[in-house]
Protein backbone atom coordinates (compact mmCIF):
# COMPACT_ATOMS: atom_id res chain seq x y z
CA UNK A 1 0.00 0.00 0.00
CA UNK A 2 3.16 2.52 0.87
CA UNK A 3 4.65 1.74 -2.67
CA UNK A 4 1.15 2.14 -4.74
CA UNK A 5 1.05 5.20 -2.84
CA UNK A 6 4.23 7.05 -3.04
CA UNK A 7 4.28 5.82 -6.46
CA UNK A 8 1.04 7.67 -7.28
CA UNK A 9 2.31 10.73 -5.79
CA UNK A 10 5.85 10.91 -7.46
CA UNK A 11 4.05 10.37 -10.94
CA UNK A 12 1.55 13.20 -10.20
CA UNK A 13 4.20 15.31 -9.55
CA UNK A 14 5.79 14.43 -12.54
CA UNK A 15 3.29 14.08 -14.73
CA UNK A 16 4.45 17.29 -17.11
CA UNK A 17 7.92 15.34 -17.65
CA UNK A 18 5.88 12.31 -20.04
CA UNK A 19 6.15 12.33 -23.27
CA UNK A 20 2.77 14.84 -24.59
CA UNK A 21 2.72 17.06 -21.91
CA UNK A 22 1.60 20.67 -22.48
CA UNK A 23 4.19 23.51 -22.39
CA UNK A 24 2.17 25.12 -19.32
CA UNK A 25 2.06 22.11 -17.49
CA UNK A 26 5.74 21.61 -17.89
CA UNK A 27 6.38 25.30 -17.17
CA UNK A 28 4.37 24.93 -14.26
CA UNK A 29 6.58 22.08 -12.78
CA UNK A 30 9.53 24.53 -13.65
CA UNK A 31 8.21 27.00 -11.46
CA UNK A 32 7.42 24.84 -8.84
CA UNK A 33 11.85 23.40 -8.74
CA UNK A 34 12.16 26.96 -8.97
CA UNK A 35 10.53 28.12 -5.87
CA UNK A 36 11.60 25.40 -4.03
CA UNK A 37 14.74 25.95 -4.30
CA UNK A 38 14.80 29.38 -4.00
CA UNK A 39 13.14 28.96 -0.10
CA UNK A 40 14.73 26.10 0.37
CA UNK A 41 18.38 27.14 -0.56
CA UNK A 42 17.78 31.19 1.62
CA UNK A 43 16.32 28.81 4.45
CA UNK A 44 19.96 27.22 4.57
CA UNK A 45 21.92 29.66 3.30
CA UNK A 46 20.20 31.20 6.77
CA UNK A 47 20.72 28.47 9.23
CA UNK A 48 24.30 27.93 7.85
CA UNK A 49 25.42 31.35 8.47
CA UNK A 50 24.00 31.57 11.85
CA UNK A 51 26.18 28.41 12.64
CA UNK A 52 29.30 31.33 13.05
CA UNK A 53 27.57 33.05 16.11
CA UNK A 54 28.06 32.00 19.46
CA UNK A 55 26.13 29.38 21.12
CA UNK A 56 23.17 31.61 22.17
CA UNK A 57 22.46 33.86 19.34
CA UNK A 58 23.56 30.34 17.39
CA UNK A 59 20.57 28.67 19.26
CA UNK A 60 18.31 31.35 19.47
CA UNK A 61 18.44 31.84 15.47
CA UNK A 62 17.90 28.16 14.46
CA UNK A 63 15.38 28.09 17.19
CA UNK A 64 13.43 30.33 15.75
CA UNK A 65 14.54 29.35 11.98
CA UNK A 66 13.27 25.91 12.99
CA UNK A 67 9.86 27.13 14.26
CA UNK A 68 8.98 29.27 11.04
CA UNK A 69 9.62 26.04 9.42
CA UNK A 70 6.71 24.85 10.80
CA UNK A 71 4.48 27.78 11.10
CA UNK A 72 4.97 27.82 6.92
CA UNK A 73 4.19 24.26 6.65
CA UNK A 74 0.51 24.97 8.93
CA UNK A 75 -0.70 27.94 7.21
CA UNK A 76 0.62 28.25 3.43
CA UNK A 77 -1.13 25.09 2.80
CA UNK A 78 -4.15 25.45 4.48
CA UNK A 79 -4.59 29.35 3.14
CA UNK A 80 -3.78 28.25 -0.38
CA UNK A 81 -6.47 25.00 0.12
CA UNK A 82 -4.31 22.72 -1.06
CA UNK A 83 -5.23 19.24 0.09
CA UNK A 84 -3.04 16.24 -1.84
CA UNK A 85 -5.12 14.05 -3.78
CA UNK A 86 -3.59 10.55 -2.26
CA UNK A 87 -3.74 11.76 1.17
CA UNK A 88 -7.11 13.13 0.90
CA UNK A 89 -9.54 10.14 2.74
CA UNK A 90 -12.82 10.64 0.33
CA UNK A 91 -10.47 9.26 -2.29
CA UNK A 92 -10.65 5.66 -0.54
CA UNK A 93 -13.78 5.50 0.89
CA UNK A 94 -14.88 3.04 -1.85
CA UNK A 95 -12.09 0.72 -1.46
CA UNK A 96 -12.06 -2.16 1.55
CA UNK A 97 -9.50 0.05 3.44
CA UNK A 98 -9.16 0.89 7.14
CA UNK A 99 -7.48 3.90 8.76
CA UNK A 100 -4.60 2.12 10.62
CA UNK A 101 -4.13 0.00 7.03
CA UNK A 102 -3.63 3.70 5.37
CA UNK A 103 -1.96 5.91 7.87
CA UNK A 104 1.79 4.11 6.98
CA UNK A 105 1.35 5.19 3.42
CA UNK A 106 -0.17 8.19 4.22
CA UNK A 107 2.71 9.52 6.45
CA UNK A 108 5.15 8.28 4.31
CA UNK A 109 4.01 10.10 1.62
CA UNK A 110 3.50 13.63 3.97
CA UNK A 111 7.18 12.91 4.56
CA UNK A 112 8.59 12.22 0.95
CA UNK A 113 6.58 14.33 -1.19
CA UNK A 114 8.50 17.38 -3.01
CA UNK A 115 8.03 19.86 -0.32
CA UNK A 116 8.67 17.16 2.52
CA UNK A 117 12.18 16.07 0.48
CA UNK A 118 13.31 19.80 0.17
CA UNK A 119 12.55 20.71 3.42
CA UNK A 120 14.25 17.72 4.94
CA UNK A 121 17.52 19.00 2.73
CA UNK A 122 17.08 22.51 3.82
CA UNK A 123 16.77 21.39 7.29
CA UNK A 124 20.18 19.53 6.94
CA UNK A 125 21.58 23.02 7.48
CA UNK A 126 20.61 22.78 11.55
CA UNK A 127 22.80 19.67 11.41
CA UNK A 128 25.55 21.67 9.77
CA UNK A 129 25.33 24.91 11.80
CA UNK A 130 26.07 22.92 15.10
CA UNK A 131 28.75 20.85 13.84
CA UNK A 132 31.43 23.44 15.10
CA UNK A 133 30.03 22.64 18.87
CA UNK A 134 30.54 18.83 20.52
CA UNK A 135 30.10 16.35 19.00
CA UNK A 136 26.82 15.40 21.27
CA UNK A 137 24.98 19.05 19.90
CA UNK A 138 25.66 17.48 16.70
CA UNK A 139 23.88 14.17 17.67
CA UNK A 140 20.76 15.95 18.94
CA UNK A 141 20.66 18.69 16.32
CA UNK A 142 20.60 15.24 13.89
CA UNK A 143 17.36 14.27 16.12
CA UNK A 144 16.08 17.74 16.56
CA UNK A 145 15.99 17.56 12.43
CA UNK A 146 14.13 14.59 12.12
CA UNK A 147 11.21 15.59 14.37
CA UNK A 148 11.03 18.88 13.53
CA UNK A 149 10.66 18.11 10.00
CA UNK A 150 8.30 15.00 10.93
CA UNK A 151 6.15 17.42 13.20
CA UNK A 152 6.11 20.17 9.86
CA UNK A 153 4.79 17.40 7.59
CA UNK A 154 2.42 15.91 9.64
CA UNK A 155 0.73 18.76 11.29
CA UNK A 156 0.48 20.21 7.51
CA UNK A 157 -1.22 17.40 6.87
CA UNK A 158 -3.22 16.57 10.20
CA UNK A 159 -4.58 20.34 9.78
CA UNK A 160 -5.63 19.80 6.06
CA UNK A 161 -7.46 16.44 6.46
CA UNK A 162 -9.29 17.97 10.21
CA UNK A 163 -10.24 21.08 7.96
CA UNK A 164 -11.37 19.39 4.90
CA UNK A 165 -14.97 19.50 5.45
CA UNK A 166 -14.59 23.44 5.83
CA UNK A 167 -12.37 24.19 3.20
CA UNK A 168 -14.70 22.38 0.74
CA UNK A 169 -16.84 25.44 1.50
CA UNK A 170 -17.19 28.28 -0.59
CA UNK A 171 -17.11 30.88 1.96
CA UNK A 172 -14.24 29.76 3.10
CA UNK A 173 -12.45 29.50 -0.20
CA UNK A 174 -13.64 33.14 -0.27
CA UNK A 175 -12.30 34.26 3.07
CA UNK A 176 -9.04 32.39 2.52
CA UNK A 177 -8.21 34.38 -0.90
CA UNK A 178 -8.35 38.02 1.09
CA UNK A 179 -6.36 36.09 3.68
CA UNK A 180 -3.48 35.03 0.91
CA UNK A 181 -3.45 38.92 -0.60
CA UNK A 182 -2.73 40.34 2.69
CA UNK A 183 0.19 37.24 3.68
CA UNK A 184 1.39 38.03 0.57
CA UNK A 185 1.27 41.76 0.96
CA UNK A 186 2.47 41.39 4.93
CA UNK A 187 5.54 39.11 3.98
CA UNK A 188 6.93 41.20 1.62
CA UNK A 189 6.98 44.42 3.85
CA UNK A 190 8.08 42.50 6.58
CA UNK A 191 10.98 40.78 4.30
CA UNK A 192 12.03 44.58 3.99
CA UNK A 193 12.12 45.23 7.52
CA UNK A 194 13.88 42.92 8.49
CA UNK A 195 16.20 43.05 6.13
CA UNK A 196 16.86 46.03 7.06
CA UNK A 197 16.74 45.26 10.77
CA UNK A 198 19.16 42.69 10.01
CA UNK A 199 22.03 45.00 8.89
CA UNK A 200 22.02 46.19 12.65
CA UNK A 201 21.14 43.34 14.91
CA UNK A 202 22.44 40.41 12.55
CA UNK A 203 20.84 37.77 14.88
CA UNK A 204 17.46 36.82 16.65
CA UNK A 205 17.32 38.10 20.11
CA UNK A 206 18.41 35.45 22.72
CA UNK A 207 15.67 35.96 24.94
CA UNK A 208 13.02 35.49 21.73
CA UNK A 209 14.47 32.55 20.99
CA UNK A 210 14.13 30.62 24.77
CA UNK A 211 10.54 31.53 24.86
CA UNK A 212 10.46 30.09 20.72
CA UNK A 213 12.42 27.03 22.22
CA UNK A 214 9.73 26.44 24.87
CA UNK A 215 7.11 26.05 22.79
CA UNK A 216 5.37 23.19 20.58
CA UNK A 217 6.77 25.07 17.39
CA UNK A 218 10.70 25.08 19.37
CA UNK A 219 10.86 21.77 20.81
CA UNK A 220 12.93 19.79 18.69
CA UNK A 221 15.06 22.64 16.89
CA UNK A 222 16.09 24.16 20.21
CA UNK A 223 17.79 20.44 21.55
CA UNK A 224 21.10 21.00 20.40
CA UNK A 225 21.11 24.56 22.06
CA UNK A 226 20.01 23.11 25.34
CA UNK A 227 22.97 20.24 25.32
CA UNK A 228 25.12 22.74 23.82
CA UNK A 229 24.94 24.62 27.44
CA UNK A 230 25.21 20.96 28.89
CA UNK A 231 21.46 21.00 30.40
CA UNK A 232 20.74 17.62 29.85
CA UNK A 233 17.55 17.67 31.64
CA UNK A 234 16.37 20.71 29.30
CA UNK A 235 17.17 18.04 26.26
CA UNK A 236 15.13 15.34 27.93
CA UNK A 237 12.16 17.05 28.24
CA UNK A 238 12.14 18.47 25.23
CA UNK A 239 12.95 15.27 22.98
CA UNK A 240 10.30 13.09 25.02
CA UNK A 241 7.53 15.96 24.37
CA UNK A 242 8.98 16.19 20.33
CA UNK A 243 8.40 12.41 20.55
CA UNK A 244 5.04 12.24 21.81
CA UNK A 245 3.60 15.46 19.89
CA UNK A 246 4.44 13.38 16.63
CA UNK A 247 2.95 10.50 17.59
CA UNK A 248 -0.34 12.26 18.65
CA UNK A 249 -0.59 14.04 15.75
CA UNK A 250 -0.04 10.83 13.72
CA UNK A 251 -2.79 9.14 15.85
CA UNK A 252 -5.47 12.17 15.67
CA UNK A 253 -4.89 12.00 11.93
CA UNK A 254 -5.64 8.50 11.82
CA UNK A 255 -8.63 9.29 13.99
CA UNK A 256 -10.33 11.57 11.64
CA UNK A 257 -9.14 9.55 8.22
CA UNK A 258 -11.24 6.76 9.91
CA UNK A 259 -14.23 9.10 10.28
CA UNK A 260 -13.78 10.48 7.02
CA UNK A 261 -13.70 7.05 5.23
CA UNK A 262 -17.35 6.19 6.44
CA UNK A 263 -18.77 10.13 5.74
CA UNK A 264 -16.52 11.42 3.03
CA UNK A 265 -16.96 14.98 2.63
CA UNK A 266 -18.89 16.84 -0.19
CA UNK A 267 -18.02 19.99 -2.44
CA UNK A 268 -19.20 22.58 0.07
CA UNK A 269 -21.46 24.25 -2.50
CA UNK A 270 -23.71 26.71 -1.35
CA UNK A 271 -27.13 29.11 -2.53
CA UNK A 272 -26.95 32.22 -2.43
CA UNK A 273 -29.43 35.21 -3.25
CA UNK A 274 -29.16 36.85 -6.68
CA UNK A 275 -29.25 40.85 -5.45
CA UNK A 276 -30.69 42.61 -8.64
CA UNK A 277 -27.92 45.36 -10.34
CA UNK A 278 -29.88 47.75 -12.17
CA UNK A 279 -27.76 50.42 -11.35
CA UNK A 280 -25.03 48.46 -13.80
CA UNK A 281 -27.62 48.10 -16.28
CA UNK A 282 -28.61 51.11 -16.57
CA UNK A 283 -25.40 53.07 -16.89
CA UNK A 284 -24.25 50.29 -19.89
CA UNK A 285 -25.56 50.29 -23.69
CA UNK A 286 -28.00 47.97 -24.97
CA UNK A 287 -25.66 46.35 -26.93
CA UNK A 288 -23.35 43.05 -26.75
CA UNK A 289 -20.73 45.09 -25.19
CA UNK A 290 -22.62 46.81 -22.82
CA UNK A 291 -23.94 43.38 -21.79
CA UNK A 292 -20.55 41.79 -21.26
CA UNK A 293 -19.09 44.90 -19.62
CA UNK A 294 -22.31 45.03 -17.20
CA UNK A 295 -21.91 41.29 -16.30
CA UNK A 296 -18.30 41.22 -15.83
CA UNK A 297 -18.62 44.32 -13.43
CA UNK A 298 -21.08 42.31 -11.74
CA UNK A 299 -18.48 39.08 -11.57
CA UNK A 300 -15.85 41.58 -9.99
CA UNK A 301 -18.09 42.55 -7.19
CA UNK A 302 -19.87 38.67 -6.38
CA UNK A 303 -16.95 36.72 -7.21
CA UNK A 304 -14.67 36.91 -4.64
CA UNK A 305 -11.45 35.83 -7.15
CA UNK A 306 -12.16 37.84 -9.56
CA UNK A 307 -12.29 41.21 -6.18
CA UNK A 308 -8.60 39.52 -5.17
CA UNK A 309 -7.35 39.95 -8.90
CA UNK A 310 -8.30 43.64 -8.50
CA UNK A 311 -6.79 44.07 -5.46
CA UNK A 312 -3.93 42.04 -6.58
CA UNK A 313 -3.33 44.67 -9.35
CA UNK A 314 -2.70 47.24 -6.87
CA UNK A 315 -0.77 45.52 -4.15
CA UNK A 316 2.09 45.18 -7.19
CA UNK A 317 3.03 48.93 -6.88
CA UNK A 318 2.56 49.45 -3.62
CA UNK A 319 5.02 46.25 -2.91
CA UNK A 320 7.38 48.10 -5.42
CA UNK A 321 7.32 50.95 -3.56
CA UNK A 322 7.61 49.57 0.11
CA UNK A 323 11.24 48.84 -0.73
CA UNK A 324 12.26 52.57 -1.60
CA UNK A 325 10.33 54.22 1.27
CA UNK A 326 11.77 51.62 3.95
CA UNK A 327 14.94 52.15 3.17
CA UNK A 328 15.60 55.54 2.91
CA UNK A 329 13.48 57.17 0.13
CA UNK A 330 11.25 58.57 2.79
CA UNK A 331 12.04 62.44 1.33
CA UNK A 332 12.07 62.75 -2.13
CA UNK A 333 14.04 65.91 -3.14
CA UNK A 334 13.95 67.33 -6.36
CA UNK A 335 11.61 66.48 -9.64
CA UNK A 336 14.41 64.17 -10.83
CA UNK A 337 14.08 61.85 -7.96
CA UNK A 338 10.53 62.49 -7.96
CA UNK A 339 10.17 61.13 -12.07
CA UNK A 340 12.32 58.10 -10.71
CA UNK A 341 10.40 57.78 -7.09
CA UNK A 342 6.94 57.66 -9.19
CA UNK A 343 7.91 55.55 -12.28
CA UNK A 344 9.17 52.57 -10.69
CA UNK A 345 5.93 51.25 -8.83
CA UNK A 346 3.51 51.66 -12.29
CA UNK A 347 6.49 50.46 -14.44
CA UNK A 348 6.67 47.41 -12.15
CA UNK A 349 2.70 46.38 -12.77
CA UNK A 350 3.64 45.23 -16.07
CA UNK A 351 4.96 42.17 -14.07
CA UNK A 352 1.42 40.76 -13.75
CA UNK A 353 -1.08 43.36 -14.74
CA UNK A 354 -1.48 41.67 -18.60
CA UNK A 355 -2.32 38.74 -16.66
CA UNK A 356 -4.88 39.88 -14.35
CA UNK A 357 -6.21 42.11 -17.16
CA UNK A 358 -6.52 39.27 -20.01
CA UNK A 359 -7.62 36.68 -17.04
CA UNK A 360 -11.29 37.81 -16.39
CA UNK A 361 -12.27 35.20 -19.31
CA UNK A 362 -11.34 32.48 -17.39
CA UNK A 363 -13.58 33.05 -14.99
CA UNK A 364 -16.41 32.70 -16.99
CA UNK A 365 -15.70 28.65 -17.59
CA UNK A 366 -18.36 27.35 -19.40
CA UNK A 367 -20.46 30.02 -19.34
CA UNK A 368 -18.38 31.05 -22.30
CA UNK A 369 -21.07 28.91 -24.45
CA UNK A 370 -23.52 31.80 -23.94
CA UNK A 371 -21.22 34.15 -26.27
CA UNK A 372 -20.95 31.71 -29.22
CA UNK A 373 -24.12 30.94 -28.79
CA UNK A 374 -25.41 34.42 -29.44
CA UNK A 375 -22.95 34.96 -32.10
CA UNK A 376 -21.00 37.55 -29.82
CA UNK A 377 -17.95 38.81 -32.16
CA UNK A 378 -14.47 38.05 -30.40
CA UNK A 379 -14.10 41.96 -30.94
CA UNK A 380 -17.02 42.71 -28.27
CA UNK A 381 -15.82 40.30 -26.17
CA UNK A 382 -12.45 42.02 -26.05
CA UNK A 383 -13.82 45.09 -25.66
CA UNK A 384 -16.44 44.65 -22.70
CA UNK A 385 -14.49 43.18 -20.41
CA UNK A 386 -11.32 46.01 -21.15
CA UNK A 387 -14.13 48.40 -20.28
CA UNK A 388 -15.42 46.96 -16.95
CA UNK A 389 -11.88 46.42 -15.89
CA UNK A 390 -10.54 49.92 -16.44
CA UNK A 391 -13.68 51.32 -14.82
CA UNK A 392 -13.00 49.78 -11.76
CA UNK A 393 -8.74 50.02 -12.13
CA UNK A 394 -8.49 52.94 -13.12
CA UNK A 395 -10.25 56.04 -11.27
CA UNK A 396 -7.80 53.93 -8.39
CA UNK A 397 -4.50 54.26 -10.48
CA UNK A 398 -5.28 57.74 -10.84
CA UNK A 399 -5.54 57.86 -7.36
CA UNK A 400 -2.56 56.81 -6.48
CA UNK A 401 -1.12 59.36 -8.47
CA UNK A 402 -2.37 62.09 -6.77
CA UNK A 403 -0.70 60.53 -3.57
CA UNK A 404 2.27 60.03 -5.29
CA UNK A 405 2.70 63.21 -6.52
CA UNK A 406 1.71 65.16 -3.05
CA UNK A 407 4.58 62.51 -1.69
CA UNK A 408 6.93 63.86 -3.70
CA UNK A 409 5.73 67.34 -3.66
CA UNK A 410 6.14 68.00 -7.50
CA UNK A 411 2.41 68.97 -8.10
CA UNK A 412 4.04 70.34 -11.43
CA UNK A 413 4.82 66.40 -12.18
CA UNK A 414 1.03 65.14 -11.75
CA UNK A 415 0.17 64.69 -15.75
CA UNK A 416 3.21 62.41 -16.10
CA UNK A 417 2.72 60.39 -13.24
CA UNK A 418 -0.76 60.15 -14.69
CA UNK A 419 -0.20 59.50 -17.66
CA UNK A 420 2.20 56.41 -16.33
CA UNK A 421 -0.69 55.38 -13.88
CA UNK A 422 -3.34 55.37 -16.36
CA UNK A 423 -1.27 54.13 -19.32
CA UNK A 424 0.34 50.96 -17.74
CA UNK A 425 -3.42 49.90 -17.17
CA UNK A 426 -4.53 50.94 -20.71
CA UNK A 427 -1.57 48.83 -22.20
CA UNK A 428 -1.69 46.02 -19.77
CA UNK A 429 -5.69 45.56 -20.99
CA UNK A 430 -4.24 45.77 -24.49
CA UNK A 431 -1.76 43.45 -23.91
CA UNK A 432 -3.93 41.05 -22.09
CA UNK A 433 -7.22 40.80 -24.88
CA UNK A 434 -4.58 39.35 -26.80
CA UNK A 435 -2.53 36.76 -24.41
CA UNK A 436 -5.63 35.69 -23.07
CA UNK A 437 -6.58 34.33 -26.03
CA UNK A 438 -3.14 33.16 -27.47
CA UNK A 439 -2.60 31.48 -23.91
CA UNK A 440 -5.92 31.07 -22.11
CA UNK A 441 -5.57 29.61 -18.41
CA UNK A 442 -7.92 27.90 -16.45
CA UNK A 443 -8.93 29.02 -13.07
CA UNK A 444 -10.49 26.35 -10.37
CA UNK A 445 -13.70 27.15 -9.07
CA UNK A 446 -14.22 28.65 -6.00
CA UNK A 447 -15.59 26.08 -4.42
CA UNK A 448 -12.85 23.89 -5.11
CA UNK A 449 -10.09 25.62 -3.54
CA UNK A 450 -8.05 29.18 -4.11
CA UNK A 451 -5.58 28.27 -7.39
CA UNK A 452 -3.10 25.68 -6.09
CA UNK A 453 -5.01 22.23 -6.45
CA UNK A 454 -6.12 20.05 -9.16
CA UNK A 455 -7.61 21.51 -11.80
CA UNK A 456 -5.82 24.95 -11.73
CA UNK A 457 -3.36 25.71 -14.71
CA UNK A 458 -0.76 27.12 -12.35
CA UNK A 459 1.92 26.58 -15.05
CA UNK A 460 -0.63 28.33 -17.87
CA UNK A 461 -0.62 31.19 -15.88
CA UNK A 462 3.10 32.12 -14.93
CA UNK A 463 3.60 31.62 -19.22
CA UNK A 464 0.71 33.93 -19.36
CA UNK A 465 2.81 36.27 -17.01
CA UNK A 466 5.94 35.68 -18.83
CA UNK A 467 4.22 36.66 -22.28
CA UNK A 468 2.44 39.83 -20.55
CA UNK A 469 5.42 41.05 -19.24
CA UNK A 470 7.57 40.89 -22.01
CA UNK A 471 5.10 42.55 -24.17
CA UNK A 472 4.59 45.06 -21.76
CA UNK A 473 8.71 46.23 -21.74
CA UNK A 474 8.33 46.47 -25.69
CA UNK A 475 5.43 48.85 -25.86
CA UNK A 476 6.13 50.60 -23.01
CA UNK A 477 9.30 51.80 -24.66
CA UNK A 478 7.39 55.39 -25.89
CA UNK A 479 6.39 56.35 -22.43
CA UNK A 480 9.53 55.87 -21.18
CA UNK A 481 11.05 58.01 -24.25
CA UNK A 482 8.70 60.51 -23.11
CA UNK A 483 9.78 60.77 -19.49
CA UNK A 484 13.12 60.62 -20.35
CA UNK A 485 12.16 63.43 -22.60
CA UNK A 486 11.01 65.34 -19.49
CA UNK A 487 13.82 64.81 -17.55
CA UNK A 488 16.53 65.71 -20.40
CA UNK A 489 14.14 69.50 -20.96
CA UNK A 490 14.63 70.01 -17.37
CA UNK A 491 11.06 69.27 -16.81
CA UNK A 492 9.68 72.18 -19.23
CA UNK A 493 6.02 72.58 -19.60
CA UNK A 494 5.68 71.62 -23.04
CA UNK A 495 7.46 68.03 -22.70
CA UNK A 496 5.03 67.57 -19.78
CA UNK A 497 2.21 68.04 -22.19
CA UNK A 498 3.51 66.27 -24.45
CA UNK A 499 4.39 63.23 -22.20
CA UNK A 500 0.47 63.51 -21.21
CA UNK A 501 -1.30 63.72 -24.17
CA UNK A 502 1.03 61.55 -26.36
CA UNK A 503 1.69 58.93 -23.62
CA UNK A 504 -2.43 58.45 -23.60
CA UNK A 505 -2.89 58.58 -27.44
CA UNK A 506 -0.40 55.69 -27.32
CA UNK A 507 -1.37 53.93 -24.57
CA UNK A 508 -5.16 53.74 -26.01
CA UNK A 509 -4.00 52.95 -29.69
CA UNK A 510 -1.84 50.04 -27.90
CA UNK A 511 -5.50 49.15 -26.32
CA UNK A 512 -7.34 49.25 -29.48
CA UNK A 513 -5.00 47.21 -31.24
CA UNK A 514 -5.03 44.45 -28.81
CA UNK A 515 -8.49 44.09 -28.21
CA UNK A 516 -9.38 44.16 -31.96
CA UNK A 517 -6.35 41.18 -32.86
CA UNK A 518 -7.42 39.44 -29.79
CA UNK A 519 -10.78 39.57 -31.15
CA UNK A 520 -10.33 38.54 -34.16
CA UNK A 521 -8.01 35.46 -32.64
CA UNK A 522 -11.18 34.49 -30.53
CA UNK A 523 -13.43 34.47 -33.40
CA UNK A 524 -11.15 31.47 -35.03
CA UNK A 525 -10.49 29.97 -31.84
CA UNK A 526 -13.93 30.06 -29.24
CA UNK A 527 -13.94 26.11 -29.13
CA UNK A 528 -10.49 26.00 -28.59
CA UNK A 529 -10.48 28.79 -25.68
CA UNK A 530 -13.86 27.44 -24.27
CA UNK A 531 -12.06 23.97 -23.62
CA UNK A 532 -9.10 25.47 -21.97
CA UNK A 533 -10.88 27.26 -19.38
CA UNK A 534 -13.58 24.96 -18.85
CA UNK A 535 -12.92 23.38 -14.53
CA UNK A 536 -11.68 19.90 -14.20
CA UNK A 537 -14.39 18.42 -12.96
Amino acid sequence: MVAQVLKHQWVTTLVPLRKGAKPAEIFGLIFLVLVSLFLGGNYFAYVWAAGQLAIDPRGASTAVAGASLIVFWITVPVLFGAQPTYTDPSRYAVFSRRARELMPAFVVVGLLSWGGVVTLVASVSHVLAWSSARAVAMVAAVLGVLLGWSAAMIASNLLLVAMSAVMAKRRFCETMMILVMLLCCGLGLGMQVVTRTATVTRTVPVNVGRIIGWTPLGWAWSMPWEVAHGRWLAFAVKLVISIATVAVMVWAWQAIVARRLVAPTGDGGSVEKVKSANGIDRMMPDTPTGAIAGRTLRYLKRDPRMTSLLLNTFLVPLLASAPMLIHGWGEVHGPQTALIFTAIPFAAMFVATPMYAGSLISYDGTALWHHIESSVTGVEDRRGRAIAYLLVTMPVSLALAVIASWWCGQWKLLPVVSAEALGVLLLSTGIGSWTSVVNPMRVVESRKGNGFNSGSSVGAGCLGALLGMGAGILVAIPMIALVVLVAISGHAWWSILLTFVGGLGWSFLVLHFGIVVGGRRLDRTWDEVLTKITPVA
